[in-house]
């Protein structure tokens, strides 16, 4: 049995074992709070799209550092017109006539209730989407097509398979598994079943596995409950979640995996253009080779993930730096110390998976043992 076949049937045992775990286990049909409605989104039940038939301009009624902004806008909805309130805080934001508008109906013991919740976006967000995707085959041509596959695989995954699986009796259990999938079958489906994608499949999991433990042990060892983020406590709140700390691991081990993936396909193919530049190159010699290369991908790496974490709390950031409280009081909340155990277990994972890959792709590659 060749090395490559080793590697294909161990996958194959993992993902076996995955599903026989989901199908014993994830008898829940049905998630808790799932009638409930988000407060920050739309507390009407029923929602339809409406179209503004005028609207008047927007009147300022900010008060202190408030920014409020109001019109008196009719729309029609149902082929019924109805006269309504549009209130924003951006000033730029301002309803027009025949501008397509989200409705929210309620229904009373004095009839229906109408009114704007939010612009309709959708048609534009599609555009968008669609752009990105064009660019990508612009520049990558046919070989973007499994990227593509990959992406929706990954999509679905997480949606049907790991949130689902948080609800259940075995968060933790559904989080590893969905990592699994996604490091074997995902990696496999976004750059085909080749040498180079089972290496760095292989270098990828056995990465994450270290970086999950880490993972479980900071935050047992911090105390960290994963109520940081004011969106957790309204997801226990509205769906009366036993656990948010399962959540919070989730979040910090799937977030690991994208960037695991760039890191190792890049030092399996670094290693392997060694390799095919001199094919009698000794499995030492090529791993120093290669670790050459992945000392200054870990380098950029690590800063790119910094920079991705900061910019999604930069509005934390401004916060935490407009208040008066010490530097150290600061640094104790939960809310910066789950953004830098995010950070931390990312770059973890990041320096382990590099010298993995490249171990395993000289091992594969070498015709020599040193």
């Amino acid at each position: 049995m060749t090395k490559l076949a080793k590697l294909q049937y161990a996958g194959a045992a993992l993902l076996i074992l995955g599903c026989v775990f989901l199908v014993t286990f994830h008898t829940s049909k049905t998630i808790p709070g799932n009638e409930a409605v988000l407060p920050h989104i739309s507390s009407y039940t029923t929602h339809y799209i409406g179209v503004v038939g005028s609207a008047t301009p927007l009147e300022d009624r900010s008060v202190a550092n408030i920014r409020r902004y109001t019109q008196r806008v009719s729309f029609s909805v149902l082929g019924k017109t109805q006269e309504g309130e549009w209130e924003t805080g951006n000033p730029s934001v301002s309803l027009n006539t025949g501008q397509k508008v989200l409705v929210g109906v309620e229904s009373g013991d004095e009839g229906e209730s109408y009114a704007i919740l939010d612009v309709y976006r959708l048609p534009k967000l599609y555009i968008v989407f669609f752009l990105f995707l064009l660019v990508i085959f612009l520049v990558a041509g046919r070989s973007s097509f499994p990227s593509f596959a990959g992406l929706g695989f990954s999509i679905i995954i997480l949606e049907y398979l790991l949130v689902p699986g948080l609800f259940s009796q075995h968060p933790y259990a559904f989080v590893l598994i969905t990592a699994g999938i996604l490091v074997s079958i995902g990696t496999v489906l976004a750059h085909g079943i080749t040498k180079v994608t089972i290496l760095a499949a292989t270098a990828a999991a056995s990465a994450f596995c270290v970086a999950a433990l880490l993972s479980w042990g900071v935050i047992y060892l911090l105390g960290l409950d994963g109520s940081g983020l004011e969106e957790s406590v309204m997801l226990q709140s509205l769906t009366g979640l036993s656990s948010l700390r399962a959540v919070f691991f989730a979040s910090v081990v799937i977030g690991t995996l994208g960037v695991l993936d760039d890191a190792v396909i890049t030092q399996v193919e670094s290693v392997k253009q060694v390799w095919k530049s001199k094919p009698e190159i000794l499995k030492v010699e090529l791993y120093r080779a290669g670790m050459h290369v992945g000392k200054q991908h870990i380098a950029a790496l690590i800063n790119t993930l910094l920079l991705a974490y900061a910019s999604g709390a930069l509005p934390l950031l401004m916060m935490l730096y407009s208040t008066n409280l010490p530097w150290w009081v600061v640094l104790n909340s939960p809310l910066v110390i789950e953004e830098i155990v995010r950070t931390v277990i990312g770059t973890s994972a990041i320096i382990l998976s590099i010298p993995l890959a490249t171990y395993f792709a000289a091992w594969y590659f070498s015709k020599k043992i040193a």
